[in-house]
């Protein structure tokens, strides 16, 4: 997993805090973050605005937070009589070399950080506190202080981390949900239950009902009805196709339940929408 190498390689570093500030945006008055040779955290305290990064414009709002490289400069926009609020905290990192039988050993670490990108953090509220508490903190010059803006960092470092992972195993969990539709949608003519997809997807079948119909708009049986009439329909109207045969084709068992189905869906029986679509052929 991505934020598992996350943690292994932030426990091998050490940091330095260059500057932790926060800047305002205003609409007459876009923020511009120019280049430099630390890396940058930003976190966007207040409502929303856009970030344009190498001539790509996103929207960024409350409780994001982006990470830029060293060397890249990107720009922040805010709407009309607003004032964007953005806590940008500048630091270097050095990375141990393990290497057997020697003393510890830290280079100064390159323009790739582990953690990259914008994402929405989870622990807003959380994470907020921290950053207001390293602000006012960077401002002391005691020495105590110092020491807990390192503290500082690195909690917010582990909370980044903590739901990034949040992030991506709720990726995983809908990307597995997702291929249990695609399995529903080459086989809905067997047997299956909302219980046995769910095991599939590693879910609960509560959670995964919600999901489904996040997903897909309708319920799962809804879905798997909707699939195996429409393909009745098709095989009905082919020539000398018998009403069990088309039932059992697409799932149903009893013809006599398969019928009902079909009329509740399309508003016909099966032999009336025969002879409809018959007439509608042969005029």
């Amino acid at each position: 997993m991505i934020a598992n190498e996350a943690y292994r390689q932030l426990k091998q570093m050490i940091y330095s805090l260059d500057t932790v500030s926060l800047e305002i945006c205003r609409h007459h008055d876009p923020l511009i973050i120019s280049p430099a040779h630390s890396h940058r955290i930003g976190f966007v305290k207040n409502i929303k605005g856009t970030m344009e990064e190498n001539g790509k414009r996103q929207v960024v709002e409350a409780g994001d937070v982006f990470f830029i490289k060293p060397k890249t400069s990107v720009s922040l926009r805010t709407e009309p009589d607003k004032e964007l609020e953005v806590f940008i905290i500048a630091f270097s990192y050095w990375i141990e070399q393990n290497e057997r039988g020697k003393e510890r050993v830290f280079v100064p670490g390159k323009e790739n950080f582990p953690l990259e990108g914008t994402f929405r953090v989870r622990s807003h509220s959380q994470v907020l506190h921290l950053m207001e508490e390293l602000y006012k903190s960077y401002a002391s010059n005691e020495e105590r202080e110092q020491f807990r803006q390192r503290l500082l960092f690195e909690r917010i470092l582990y909370i980044l981390v903590k739901d990034f992972s949040s992030i991506e195993s709720s990726e995983n969990t809908m990307a597995s949900i997702e291929e249990t539709i695609l399995y529903v949608d080459q086989h809905y003519m067997l047997n299956l239950t909302l219980e046995m997809l769910a095991g599939k997807a590693n879910v609960s079948p509560s959670y995964y009902s919600r999901m489904f119909k996040t997903l897909k708009g309708v319920s799962f049986s809804d879905y798997m009805t909707s699939l195996r009439i429409n393909r009745a329909k098709v095989l009905l109207r082919l020539s000398g196709s018998r009403l069990r045969e088309v039932a059992q084709s697409v799932g149903y068992n009893d013809e006599f339940y398969f019928s009902k189905m079909f009329k509740k869906v399309v508003g016909l029986s099966p032999s009336e929408y025969v002879k409809t679509h018959m007439r509608q052929d042969n005029s």
